[in-house]
């Protein structure tokens, strides 16, 4: 058994979830237990490594969560406090896996695990594509609205848009980079060929799903590195045709398509001015009137918050109260769709500084010990979260918990006590 805990079974099982990842949550949570099952067997062998630095930074990782835990003691909805913490438990479990480890993976298993998570991406959205093709051309009631947002996400498994779209742009991101940005690492011809075309075909997916946060954060970085590519390294005509394909399709395909040109006018359709009467509309209309009612929950609790149990009743009492009618939709629930908002309404001001600390300790870490890497994902997860309470979803949770431990234990000198057996 013993010839089993090593570096090279290790990185195959991150390997192995980070590809089962978006076909969660059942499947992720198998592999989970696997990883779990390892750690115990480096405890019993006393392989794990502890350390004061170690247990530092596994404060800074899980300080919000551990705070979410205490407002157990003041939250009223007990069912829901125990639904959302035993879901957001991965908060606390993957550092706390990652920092007691004692293997460091080299940069190509970390590529790999990127890459088999993009490829899963792909082909999550690819089957989903699939099997919503039918609808297309039963009718005019379904048409084009089949194979967009939610319909399209949920269709093989149960994950909202916004978390696919999440997990597309990172993708997305991740590939360019390694592509474009970090030329100390040579990629074979064929890893070349497939991040490529991951590139165009995600990008095409993130304007079908419609995730605009996310389009436009996946839409900054890429220009970025293919700007940086092309100015330092006099590499032109790769990053010009990329970005030629993936504008060319987007265009076309958003010029063609009155749902799309519908989604996009709620962008600056704050105020409803088409159709006034209209008692539910999304983007930008309801997110003000959701993060007004946030900061109002938030002022009349502002060091605690109400706690885990009690965010969404609260906020709800708050639609209610201000008669925000087109918040009331039967059978919906809406968080306060932004991931700092989130913290301070069930957490108080105490639990935003906590989430905060961990953002921007853990990047200033990251660019002391240039994980350059580490600094694009936490800036992709906390732009895209700035409309969207990405904790608040199993998807989000699981990504933020693995991608964040995952990246900053392997692709940097922190920790120095370390040893690759």
């Amino acid at each position: 058994m013993h010839q089993l805990l090593n570096r090279k079974i290790w990185g195959l099982l991150l390997i192995l979830f980070a590809f089962v990842l978006p076909f969660g949550p059942a499947i992720p949570n198998i592999v989970v237990g696997l990883l779990g099952v390892f750690w115990l067997l480096h405890l019993v062998r006393g392989k794990l490594v502890v350390s004061k630095e170690r247990i530092g930074i596994i404060l800074i990782f899980t300080g919000y969560f551990l705070w979410y835990l205490l407002t157990f003691f003041y939250s009223e909805n007990v069912d829901f406090f125990q639904r959302k913490l035993t879901m957001q438990g991965f908060l606390l479990f993957f550092p706390v896996l990652f920092f007691t480890m004692p293997y460091r993976l080299p940069k190509k298993t970390v590529y790999i695990t990127l890459l088999g998570f993009s490829t899963s991406v792909a082909v999550l959205i690819f089957l989903s594509f699939l099997k919503q093709l039918p609808l297309y051309f039963e009718g005019p009631d379904s048409g084009l609205q089949a194979l967009v947002g939610n319909n399209l996400s949920t269709a093989l498994i149960s994950i909202q848009y916004l978390s696919l779209s999440l997990y597309a742009s990172f993708a997305v991101i991740a590939c360019s980079y390694i592509l474009f940005v970090d030329t100390s690492f040579r990629l074979k011809r064929k890893y070349k060929v497939i991040m490529i075309l991951l590139i165009i075909f995600l990008s095409g997916a993130l304007v079908i799903l419609g995730g605009r946060t996310s389009i436009f954060v996946t839409a900054l970085f890429l220009f970025a590195f293919a700007l940086y590519s092309a100015v330092k390294h006099r590499n032109y005509v790769v990053p010009t045709l990329i970005i030629a394909a993936v504008v060319s399709g987007c265009a076309l395909f958003l010029s063609n398509s009155e749902t799309f040109e519908e989604r996009w006018t709620e962008v600056y359709n704050f105020e409803n001015e088409e159709n006034p009467s209209d008692s539910y509309w999304g983007g930008t209309g309801m997110r003000l009137l959701i993060w007004d009612c946030a900061i109002k929950v938030i002022s009349n609790d502002p060091m605690l918050g109400v706690g885990v149990g009690d965010e969404i009743d609260q906020l709800t009492l708050c639609y209610k109260v201000y008669m925000r009618n087109q918040l009331l939709v039967a059978g919906k629930t809406f968080h306060a769709h932004n991931i700092f908002l989130q913290a301070a309404v069930r957490a108080g001001l105490l639990g935003l500084f906590l989430f905060l600390l961990f953002v921007i300790y853990t990047s200033w870490m990251a660019k002391r010990k240039k994980n350059y890497l580490y600094l694009i994902f936490i800036a992709t997860f906390v732009a895209s979260g700035m409309t969207e309470s990405f904790l608040q979803v199993n998807a989000g949770v699981l990504f933020l918990a693995f991608f964040s431990a995952f990246i900053y234990t392997n692709n940097t000198e922190a920790l120095a006590d370390s040893s690759d057996t």
